[in-house]
């Protein structure tokens, strides 16, 4: 189910849950469907990326290529992680403002749950993503 179909699918009885970032609440209207949010579900991540290939990027005159190497820096991914932590702090006042019920799992709960995570972690790193594997991807995206 793609996110946008979430939100009907909530209304509609479809589904229980949805487990997402809080920052989708506002974008998708989450807070009309939903009554429930659970924090710090250990799991969940949400990643983006900016990407060009080589034959574009070599294609480009050397003034596009300027202005490309300029915003492709770590400030830009420091500036898009910040909005986005931004947009999901205004996403949990949505949700609040709108009689969500809020619940905060307990530390106890929260470190059984990363036990799973932790336990299955290696299997899904080894897992195929086109040619590369999941941990080969995390490595490029962490930089480690």
């Amino acid at each position: 189910m793609t996110v946008s179909e979430v939100n009907q699918a909530l209304s509609n009885g479809v589904v229980d849950g949805v487990m997402i970032d809080p920052a989708g609440i506002g974008s998708f209207k989450l807070h009309e469907a939903g009554k429930y949010i659970t924090t710090y579900v250990p799991g969940g991540a949400a990643s983006f990326a900016v990407a060009m290939s080589r034959a574009v990027y070599e294609g480009m005159s050397d003034e596009n290529k300027a202005a490309i190497d300029q915003v492709a820096s770590s400030d830009l991914s420091l500036n898009a992680g910040a909005t986005y932590t931004k947009i999901s702090m205004k996403g949990m006042q949505l949700a609040a403002d709108s009689g969500l019920e809020i619940i905060d799992i307990s530390d106890d709960e929260r470190a059984k749950m990363q036990a799973i995570v932790d336990e299955v972690m290696p299997t899904v790193l080894e897992s195929a993503a086109g040619d590369k594997t999941v941990g080969d991807i995390h490595k490029l995206m962490t930089g480690s």
